[in-house]
């Protein structure tokens, strides 16, 4: 025993003893004669009471402390899990390399049961979330039962301590009841505080593992920013510009090398692309490249103009393919650089001419300078055949596709892509017969009498021409542009002619009608002046026989050309035509209603002596 100790002992001893303390005093003594001697041993030394003390206040501050912080981090745990778990991702992501060379060491086996956790991991997720949760409950409920055992054993302490005091042995004699009290509460606090930081501290430790378990079981993704790889490039003219889209392939592959993994699953297609490729390659290959899109119109861009780039990624097919985090969000570029632009006519030194004639006109042009064709830029012309007098014809600057290319070649760009024209100038044949002029007129009537007047002589003398009367006119035009007769005019006439056979005392007048054909009447595309090559006029053959009834064995006949009829004139010619022309008539209608009389009366010899005329009109 230590001179300390024996001093505290003679000074416990040597303290005065109340009245009621020495009752208890002998109380005591008569218990310890009775009972075995319990030995009890001397307190400690003040420097280690003290260190003790401070270390169970110590324990009792970190307790409550931590107490404090479980209750905290009940609120903070679910929103810093996803924050913890990335840090730790990144962290797992430094040393990726490192572990990865270990498990390629490892062999195909050891990827396999790599891949095979992961999808445990991935399974076990939510039944570790609400492990996560429970577990943080049940530490909270853990810690308020801590705390109420506590105090059930301060309890128990303090009935400890009295029956220490009736036990104790020759070197601790039993003290003052306020001296049994102080040591008592120390007893008390001592013991409650070491008790109440270890079971905190076993609760946290519970809930620090399960934290880590969760850890260990979520499903670590690794993040891709891909518009971090993107860049777009304007280039070209204002207003033709084009743009170039660029992905850092290189940067990309770099980044990411070796840290990507595709899911255990894998089809025969995807194990032998594999084989060539690595598993980064072949995520930018296959699923991020060119997958993209820009607004507005390429080759068309110009200064100012917002562009906005568009990522066209299946990201849940890629994100449960590869394990990764795709981030797309896309970006906006503003249009800038680009050069001001020359514009011209491309018209100016472009030459239209129509040809042939209407309605089969075509059109012809040409074409010189910047235009010519050689730096990819030509005229089309629609439409180009079939042509007639007033129709529009469209020339377009094809092909678009071209044009940008045009642009970066020559530094211009045309006005207008297209232009339209006016179909002039072709002849064509006329539709109605109101377009013919009286000089025209004039022409084709006169070339038919002349016709007629040819066939009367034709019959000798006893034959005489008494007048050929213009009627009127049939007009048929053809129903098909193909057609080779586009239009037929017919001049109709009445011919009148005198029979005279003086050695039978015959005289006899007769009339009938006739017509020439003049076909293909055109109208010239400059002037408008019709035309038709009276020349080329057709006669239309028919002939019928005019019997005189005189004659000795056999009567006298002459077979003329001509119609008896109006209506029979107009049956060949306009009638059998229907089919494949339009009608236009004008007949005198005089002459119509002469149809209806009967056949001209005969006249004497005598009356032929009076004045003969042949009307020419």
């Amino acid at each position: 025993m230590s001179e300390e100790e024996k001093k505290e002992n003679e000074l416990l001893n040597n303290s005065p003893v109340e009245e009621g303390d020495k009752e208890t005093e002998s109380s005591v003594t008569e218990n310890v004669q009775e009972e075995p001697i319990i030995r009890v041993e001397a307190p400690l030394p003040k420097s280690e009471a003290k260190s003790m003390e401070a270390t169970e206040e110590s324990l009792s501050d970190k307790a409550e402390a931590v107490e404090e912080a479980v209750s905290n981090q009940l609120e903070e745990v679910k929103e810093a899990v996803s924050d913890k778990v990335e840090a730790a991702a990144e962290k797992a992501a430094n040393s990726a390399e490192t572990v990865t060379n270990s498990v390629e060491s490892l062999g195909e086996k050891a990827e396999e049961l790599i891949h095979e956790s992961a999808e445990k991991a991935k399974e076990a997720v939510p039944a570790a979330e609400k492990t996560v949760e429970e577990a943080a409950s049940s530490a909270s409920a853990t810690v308020h039962e801590a705390t109420q055992k506590l105090e059930e054993k301060t309890e128990e302490k303090l009935s400890a301590a009295d029956r220490i005091k009736q036990n104790v042995n020759k070197y601790k004699p039993a003290p003052k009841t306020n001296v049994h009290g102080s040591g008592g509460a120390e007893d008390k606090s001592g013991t409650g505080k070491s008790q109440s930081a270890l079971i905190v501290g076993i609760a946290v430790g519970i809930l620090l593992l399960v934290l880590a378990f969760a850890y260990a079981l979520f499903p670590r993704r690794t993040k891709i920013n891909l518009d971090k790889y993107i860049s777009v490039n304007f280039s070209g003219y204002d207003g033709y510009g084009t743009a170039e889209v660029k992905f850092d392939e290189e940067s990309f592959l770099k980044d990411y090398k070796k840290k990507i993994k595709l899911k255990k699953k894998k089809d025969i297609f995807t194990n032998a692309l594999l084989t060539e490729y690595s598993t980064e390659a072949y995520l930018y290959d296959y699923f991020i490249s060119g997958n993209w899109s820009l607004d507005g119109v390429n080759g068309e861009y110009k200064n100012g103009d917002k562009v906005h780039l568009t990522w066209k990624i299946d990201k849940d097919v890629v994100e449960e393919a590869f394990k990764v985090k795709i981030k797309d969000a896309g970006q906006e570029f503003t249009v800038k650089d680009l050069e001001k632009m020359e514009t011209f006519d491309a018209f100016e030194n472009f030459n239209m001419e129509f040809t042939g004639t209407a309605p089969d006109g075509r059109a012809e042009w040409r074409a010189s300078g910047i235009m010519d064709g050689s730096k990819g830029l030509y005229f089309k012309v629609d439409p180009e055949y079939g042509l007639s007098n007033g129709d529009k014809v469209t020339v377009k600057i094809e092909p678009k596709e071209n044009l940008t290319n045009f642009v970066q070649k020559t530094g211009k760009a045309p006005k207008e892509m297209e232009k339209v024209f006016t179909v002039d100038g072709l002849p064509s044949y006329i539709d109605s017969a109101s377009k013919i002029d009286d000089t025209l007129l004039a022409s084709m009537k006169s070339e038919v009498e002349d016709m007629i007047k040819s066939n009367i002589a034709k019959e000798g003398e006893t034959v005489q021409l008494l007048s050929a009367e213009y009627q009127g006119y049939y007009f048929l035009n053809a129903k098909s542009s193909s057609s080779y007769l586009k239009n037929i005019f017919y001049p109709v006439y009445k011919v009148t002619i005198r029979i005279t056979l003086s050695d039978q005392n015959f005289v006899q007048d007769y009339s009938f009608f006739t017509a020439g054909a003049f076909k293909n009447i055109m109208e010239e595309g400059k002037d408008g002046k019709v035309t038709v090559d009276v020349n080329e006029m057709n006669t239309v053959y028919h002939s019928f026989v005019i019997d005189t009834g005189v004659g000795n064995w056999f009567t006298t006949k002459y077979y003329l050309d001509g119609f008896e009829t109006l209506e029979s004139l107009r049956n060949e010619c306009v009638t059998k035509n229907l089919a494949d022309f339009k009608a236009e008539e004008k007949i005198s209608e005089n002459t119509t209603a002469e149809q209806t009389e009967e056949a001209p009366a005969e006249t004497t010899a005598a009356e032929t002596t009076e004045t003969e005329t042949t009307s020419n009109s």
